[in-house]
């Protein structure tokens, strides 16, 4: 099509409905503003349902050749060489300076969502701007038109609130989702990222900086957004992380001596039924020791108004330490009552399927957990999912 042509577009649905527009072909900058931001660090606080990370964000934008700033920006920071390879160099201010002559900051086009503060003490920014000709050989070998580059930087911490899904803890995958807003709507400019964002999000992953967690996967999402109080909708961009929890720790420290624990509890059901005190003093000094390990895990995670998998482990961990006292009554009950027949009976049921029973329902609660909540476990278990 050529320039202020006018273009019909025809809309057509399932149904053949049909719907025309007709538009005029104009060429214009169509990324508004461009932008770029790194994640230097991340912290993940659980018990506070915060996400500290410190954010490097850099925006630019342009002064076209017939603009005031660009004429004196060209005068003042022209560089003329007797060889005739004539240059023109970079220029930084301090951002509190620019925007006191009250320039157009590129660092205002846009904001994050889901921010919960700052700490403008970690802050560190400025401005960066650059004059380039087509007069300068190597600004017009590299494409550079005659332009003024304006950039800003900001280097700083933020804290962002999390909704993390724990139904899986401690076997769980997590998404972080970093979404910057456009505070330019659509027609007006749509906000647009570099390689360098991509390529500073894969050395973030290759690093793995996230204390207790693999970053597994990463993205860049482009989205909409429709505020409450604006007629248009404007343009977003995510950077993407699916973290998994380092499990090791709750396995080999928490669920393993759980077991040992368990395992030593049903010990007793292989004394002798007269022997009562010796089964209750084992059976309760293990139970006693269950309940110490319910708080190794209490503060790592916020209040909960549902059960994880290591609630339900623990839960189902309580009962089967309680259930060797009841037999340990109920036998003693038994032989008391010289019934032989029955006491037999019963110890050979409780020897060979209590603990196997224990066992059993610890892994149908984890195969449950990452059945209905699949998409939030980990690789560990994702196998069990159907």
């Amino acid at each position: 099509f050529e320039d202020d042509e006018n273009v019909k577009i025809i809309f057509e649905n399932k149904n053949l409905q049909r719907e025309e527009i007709t538009l005029k072909k104009f060429k214009r900058d169509l990324i508004e503003p461009f932008s770029d931001f790194y994640i230097r660090s991340l912290k993940i606080d659980e018990d506070n349902n915060l996400i500290e990370a410190r954010i490097l964000i850099e925006a630019s934008h342009s002064f076209a050749d017939d603009d005031p700033m660009y004429e004196l920006a060209k005068e003042l920071l022209w560089i003329s060489n007797d060889d005739g390879n004539d240059d023109t160099e970079a220029c930084n201010f301090e951002a509190s300076d620019w925007d006191k002559a009250l320039f157009a900051n590129p660092g205002g086009g846009f904001e994050f969502d889901n921010l919960h503060s700052s700490n403008f003490d970690t802050f560190q920014n400025g401005i960066y701007l650059k004059p380039y000709s087509q007069e300068i050989g190597w600004h017009k070998d590299l494409g550079w038109e005659n332009e003024l580059y304006i950039e800003y930087f900001e280097d700083g911490i933020h804290f962002f609130n999390t909704d993390f899904k724990y139904h899986n803890f401690p076997f769980d995958k997590q998404t972080i989702s970093f979404k910057i807003i456009n505070q330019h709507e659509m027609p007006d400019g749509i906000l647009g990222i570099s390689d360098y964002t991509k390529k500073y999000l894969l050395d973030l992953v290759k690093q793995n900086k996230i204390t207790g967690w693999n970053i597994i996967d990463n993205r860049i999402v482009y989205d909409h957004y429709k505020s409450p109080i604006h007629e248009n909708y404007t343009s977003t961009v995510s950077l993407e992380l699916d973290i998994e929890r380092k499990s090791g720790y709750y396995l080999y420290k928490v669920i393993l001596p759980i077991i040992i624990i368990l395992i030593v509890c049903w010990s007793s059901i292989w004394i002798a039924p007269k022997e009562l005190e010796s089964k209750l003093t084992i059976a309760i000094v293990c139970l006693l020791s269950l309940i110490a390990y319910n708080f190794v895990t209490d503060n790592d995670i916020p209040k909960l108004d549902y059960l994880t998998t290591i609630d339900w482990i623990i839960l189902s961990s309580y009962f089967y330490a309680a259930l060797p006292n009841i037999l340990g009554i109920y036998f003693y009950t038994l032989f008391k009552k010289r019934k032989f027949v029955q006491l037999n009976k019963y110890e050979s049921i409780a020897k060979r399927y209590g603990l196997l029973s224990y066992l059993a329902i610890v892994f149908s609660i984890i195969l449950l957990n990452v059945s209905i909540n699949y998409e939030n476990a980990s690789t560990m278990f994702s196998w069990m999912t159907g």
